[in-house]
């Protein structure tokens, strides 16, 4: 793990996230290409934080292998706030098979 995903890390477990409830918003985060490695890999996140950087930042934080940094890049990977409005319907599936 390089020195700023593990700065990344401490910010995150250091960083108080109980917010007022009005004050959070929902961010969907995917790669912007697809992975070349098909499993053992996170493949998007549903986050709810104050703001763009703190969503990819508890993204990166969470991620569960060795490409924590893709997650703070926007060149490889998508950060788009979820409005409540739109249509009914699934927000993120996310399925491997193997």
């Amino acid at each position: 793990m390089n020195t700023s995903t593990q700065q990344v890390r401490r910010s995150v477990a250091q960083h108080d996230y109980a917010t007022t409830r009005g004050q959070q918003m929902l961010w969907i985060l995917k790669p912007v290409k697809p992975w070349r490695e098909k499993y053992d890999r996170s493949f998007g996140f549903v986050i709810r934080a104050e703001t763009e950087a703190k969503a990819r930042a508890f993204a990166a934080s969470q991620s569960q292998d060795d490409h924590e940094g893709v997650w703070l890049d926007p060149n490889l990977t998508t950060c788009k706030e979820l409005s409540p409005d739109g249509e009914v319907g699934i927000v993120l599936q996310d399925f491997r098979a193997g």
